[in-house]
């Protein structure tokens, strides 16, 4: 960043700056980084009298800074009056019109062209001097602190320059002054890198000649309060020496200000005469309607981009379901096709099945129903003999259980159950005799 800064004026800073200060490094940092971004801008000490009358030898930025208005560039013509305990306490600005301008007062600056805004309002040791200055820059180009003074109706006092000579004047008394307390002396500064250039423009072709000589001053200074403090004049040689007393300057205004600019608040009049000032403000009403217009289209823009952005995002949800739905339909119709094929080929196995059955029990209904003794028959004689003794020997079993019962419930006598169960018995005994022989003579098993 300071590398850009020619080394001279950094050396001018440093030993301006370290005596004086409270904190040189970190003013010497912001000062730096303000001559670096803004190239119009340049650094002097000057004196600056406050509201109580307390002069003080400041660091004083002067110079232009750009405004953007109605897609043309504008170059304010500004102060920056860097307090001695800066960063603790804030710096503060003043908008310097040339004659050609008129200061309108507005949000931030006010008739005397002192600036204002809540960044300086509240300021604390983190805000730095660099980024107000781009703060005044943005707030200019919204709302221009100046604009084209209106052509006067009558013929304008002739300027200060056309009154210097081309040779030395005579000299000439001033008006008596009211005395004055005596106020410490300082000198005005400005560094050699600078000296002779104007802010916006660059270097100046020529010297500016000085003023008319006068006859010597008293050591006391006028009490009337001046618009802005004075400036080094741009002659590259000249160095003003030490004032008998300071000069005020305070924001307020003058209460008798004079037409005729004052070159020796001027870098350079010839190029400040000419600086293109921006045009007068439109009317505020008309504005703040276009505004509060603008703001309800604004709304009612971002209002419709809302619905149009939930539409499309259920619409775009819909389309999503509805393709969805049509691949699965897709799948169930495939599937319901092959449901359907294999139906229409089922049905013509079950019609013919059923065909089969109906004939099938067509021919039962026409035979003749077989005796079951010709259908449950063994293969011989002896084997018909074996199938009739186990079946009597099963039966003989459930009797003999049956007389059991009836004895048990006291319907029969024991004499009678005794009687019938001998004889059941012997019955009995000789069927399985039989059954033990026929098997043995056929060799069946006889465990069973």
């Amino acid at each position: 960043m300071a590398s850009q800064v020619p080394e001279a004026v950094t050396s001018w800073l440093q030993r301006v700056l370290e005596p004086e200060y409270q904190d040189p490094a970190r003013t010497f940092h912001d000062t730096v980084g303000i001559l670096s971004e803004q190239q119009s801008l340049r650094p002097r000490t000057n004196v600056y009298t406050d509201e109580s009358g307390r002069p003080e030898l400041l660091l004083c930025i002067f110079g232009t800074i750009p405004a953007y208005f109605s897609n043309n560039v504008y170059r304010i013509p500004v102060e920056f009056w860097v307090p001695k305990s800066y960063p603790v306490h804030p710096p503060f600005a003043f908008v310097r019109p040339t004659s050609n301008m008129i200061i309108h007062p507005g949000n931030h600056v006010d008739a005397n062209g002192r600036c204002y805004h809540p960044y300086i309002s509240y300021w604390d040791h983190t805000h730095s001097l660099i980024e107000f200055v781009r703060i005044l820059s943005t707030v200019f180009s919204k709302e221009p602190p100046v604009y084209a003074k209106p052509p006067p109706s009558y013929q304008p006092a002739p300027s200060y320059n056309s009154q210097i000579p081309s040779q030395t004047p005579s000299p000439q008394a001033p008006p008596d002054l009211p005395p004055k307390p005596t106020l410490p002396q300082y000198s005005i500064q400005e560094p050699n890198q600078y000296r002779g250039q104007d802010p916006a423009s660059g270097p100046v072709p020529g010297p500016v000649p000085g003023p008319p000589q006068q006859q010597p001053m008293p050591a006391t200074e006028s009490v009337e309060p001046q618009s802005r403090p004075p400036q080094a004049p741009a002659h590259p040689s000249f160095q003003r020496a030490p004032l008998q007393g300071a000069v005020q300057a305070s924001p307020y205004p003058q209460s008798r200000r004079s037409t005729v600019p004052d070159i020796m608040d001027m870098d350079n009049p010839a190029q400040a005469q000419n600086q293109t000032p921006p045009p007068p403000p439109p009317n505020p009403e008309r504005m703040r309607t276009i505004e509060e217009f603008e703001k309800a289209l604004k709304e009612a823009e971002a209002e419709l981009t809302r619905e149009r952005e939930v539409d499309d995002h259920a619409l775009e949800h819909t389309e999503q379901a509805l393709s969805w739905i049509a691949g699965e339909l897709q799948d169930q119709k495939a599937q319901l096709e092959r449901i359907s094929k294999g139906c229409k080929d089922n049905q013509q196995i079950l019609t013919d099945k059923i065909a089969q059955a109906q004939n099938l029990i067509q021919e039962a209904k026409n035979r003749r129903i077989p005796n079951v003794d010709d259908v449950v028959c063994a293969e011989n004689v002896v084997y018909n003999q074996l199938y009739t003794l186990v079946a009597e020997d099963n039966v003989i079993d459930d009797t003999v259980y049956v007389l059991a019962s009836a004895l048990d419930r006291d319907k029969i006598q024991l004499e009678t159950f005794i009687k019938h169960a001998r004889s059941l018995a012997r019955e009995q005994f000789l069927n399985r005799a039989l059954v033990q022989k026929i098997s043995a003579t056929a060799g069946l098993d006889q465990t069973t």
